[in-house]
């Protein structure tokens, strides 16, 4: 019988393969090094292989090179139920937007190898889309009432759409669960942000749980644009020379970025994002200026650099609140190394803020409650660190090192500092508040 036969590894039946207690390998199988091989059991080992075609391993997996059109093939993906369309090495021209649907991963194999060029025209788009936002909003925190106003007029046909809801960085999509009126929302849980009076909104179909990893994205009027959407990972990728913006986001939720951008107007432009986490990023060489956040919020960024934009500061922040940075080198910009205007619960730590060609550090206005801690801020044109109106107020700047700053080390409209201000320890400056 077949199975008692060692010479005979696997015996074929009704269509079905059964191994007898052997494996099938390639020849000159190495483990952990060349060829491929799988065993009795199911265990699968490829070695500096490819695999091809279409697989269903722990979601819908599909391959293609650059003859084929990536849109049908995520188009594909989608239907399957998502999954993630890996793309060969090679330069794939685009000849309109390529659009990601939700729960899709698109993947190179080899970043630096594997090209999307925008032709000038074209980018990458995840969006979800608006459905309704006229009028004005109100909610109380731990509530899951919301109520409209200014011409807001709400349908049954919007139970399932999100909407849009908080203030100053500090947002998040609710998913709608009843229509009970014309101005009347029910939330699916509790508004977890501060209370809210007459607010804008927006009620859309959100996109999430996008991927894009491992490949270059180059020459797009912006890289990649990301509207209305939650849970966006950017892995590994490298966006360049863009025409206006490498990322651009609008009411995103917890993205998550990794990657380089270098070389367009603005690197990253982020409006209402709250809860991102930047780690191992490069920004570099924009044009006009590296970062713009407006009303971004409660996150993190990390390990990261913000280095060498051309016309204007490293980063820009308005009406922000509860970001921590930690561990970021923010040089050569040719204006501030970091400008601040309406900003809160800023954590600033273990930053190296040199040579800007401005201040390392500049508060415009109404910049309250933020810390400045364990910094190194040197060689800066102008001042290490200033605040330039009164009511920048109860913020904390201690144990930091400056020296060599040209005009000075830190200044304020004040003597001192403003008398809610609080200055200890720092290198180079004497104590205040």
């Amino acid at each position: 019988m077949p199975e008692n036969n060692p010479k005979i590894p696997f015996l074929i039946q009704g269509g079905t393969v059964t191994f007898m207690g052997s494996t099938l390998q390639t020849n000159g199988f190495l483990h952990g090094s060349r060829g491929a091989r799988m065993d009795a059991s199911g265990n699968i080992e490829i070695n500096n292989g490819t695999f091809r075609g279409d697989f269903q391993v722990g979601g819908f997996q599909k391959t293609i090179d650059n003859t084929s059109d990536i849109q049908t093939a995520l188009t594909t993906v989608s239907s399957q139920g998502g999954g993630t369309l890996y793309l060969k090495d090679g330069t794939y021209t685009l000849t309109a937007d390529i659009t990601i649907p939700a729960g899709v991963t698109l993947a190179g194999v080899n970043r630096d190898q594997c090209i999307i060029d925008g032709a000038a025209t074209y980018g990458i788009s995840i969006q979800g889309a608006t459905v309704y936002s006229t009028g004005t909003v109100s909610v109380s925190n731990g509530s899951k009432t919301v109520t409209g106003a200014g011409g807001a007029s709400w349908t049954t046909d919007m139970i399932g759409d999100y909407i849009w809801l908080g203030s100053l960085g500090d947002y998040g999509w609710y998913l709608i669960t009843d229509v009970p009126a014309a101005t009347t929302i029910t939330l699916d849980v509790e508004f977890k942000q501060k209370t809210i009076a007459g607010a804008t909104y927006d009620i859309s179909t959100v996109i999430d749980h996008v991927t894009v990893s491992n490949l270059t994205v180059t020459d797009c009027p912006t890289g990649v644009k990301i509207y209305r959407a939650s849970e966006i990972i950017m892995d590994d990728i490298v966006v360049d020379t863009c025409s206006t913006y490498g990322i651009d986001m609008l009411e995103v939720q917890y993205p998550k970025i990794m990657a380089t951008l270098t070389a367009s107007p603005v690197n990253w432009n982020a409006v209402q994002v709250s809860g991102f986490e930047v780690i191992f990023t490069d920004f570099g060489n924009a044009t006009n200026q590296n970062i713009i956040f407006d009303h971004v919020g409660n996150s993190t960024f990390l390990d990261s650099t913000i280095e060498s934009s051309k016309n204007s500061h490293g980063l820009q922040m308005t009406s922000c609140s509860n970001i921590a940075f930690f561990s970021v080198s923010i040089q050569n910009n040719n204006l501030d190394g970091i400008a601040m205007t309406s900003c809160s619960g800023i954590q600033l730590n273990s930053l190296a803020i040199l040579n800007n060609g401005n201040n390392g550090i500049r508060y415009v206005s109404s910049c309250l409650n933020n810390i400045v801690y364990g910094n190194t801020i040197a060689n800066n044109t102008q001042y290490g660190m200033r605040l330039l109106n009164s009511v920048n107020n109860l913020n904390l700047t201690s144990i930091n090192q400056f020296y060599s700053n040209t005009s000075g080390q830190y200044s304020s409209v004040a003597a001192g500092g403003s008398s809610s201000c609080i200055g200890r320890g720092n290198l180079n400056v004497t104590d205040f508040g």
